[in-house]
């Protein structure tokens, strides 16, 4: 009998300080093979903390990182990249210009998520692979802010944020 072929992802974080690529296959018992990960320190979050926007620097490299991380997955053999940005980029009055160099540089849609949904995926990374049935606290130290979850097996039940 043929096994299935595992589905390849990348997932691309664009945090306050670095930027982050993880590829990686899922197996059929339900791991993750990582196939390959980069990082690029662009420190997003450098000017907009103090000035309310990404200085051009910022997204220009940022937008050069996509592009080799953009390389990277397709030869790891990703068949969808998910990238998704948080505070730094959430709070950036140009966030635009990163969104619109990313997708016509590197060809990546860049997903700004709520702090909601970052807390719910911090979960779900937290706890891959394991069983949490009860509740616990996670704390969430990032370049732009720190986010403090309490969750109840792996849904996320309350979230605060406290600026850096």
């Amino acid at each position: 009998m043929r096994r299935p072929v595992p589905k390849t992802l990348a997932v691309v974080d664009l945090g306050s300080n670095a930027v982050r690529l993880q590829v990686a296959s899922a197996q059929p018992d339900g791991t993750l093979e990582v196939r390959a990960e980069d990082r690029a320190a662009v420190r997003l979050g450098a000017q907009v903390f103090r000035t309310g926007r990404l200085s051009s620097e910022s997204i220009s490299g940022c937008a050069g990182a996509l592009v080799r991380f953009a390389k990277l997955a397709q030869t790891a053999g990703a068949t969808h990249v998910r990238a998704v940005a948080t505070s730094a980029v959430r709070e950036a009055s140009n966030r635009d210009e990163l969104l619109r160099a990313a997708r016509s540089r590197a060809g990546i849609d860049v997903e700004v998520i709520s702090g909601a949904e970052e807390a719910r995926l911090v979960c779900l990374g937290v706890f891959q692979g394991t069983s949490a049935s009860d509740r616990s606290l996670l704390i969430d130290i990032g370049g732009g802010s720190t986010e403090i979850i309490s969750a109840h097996g792996e849904e996320p039940e309350h979230a605060f944020r406290i600026p850096c």
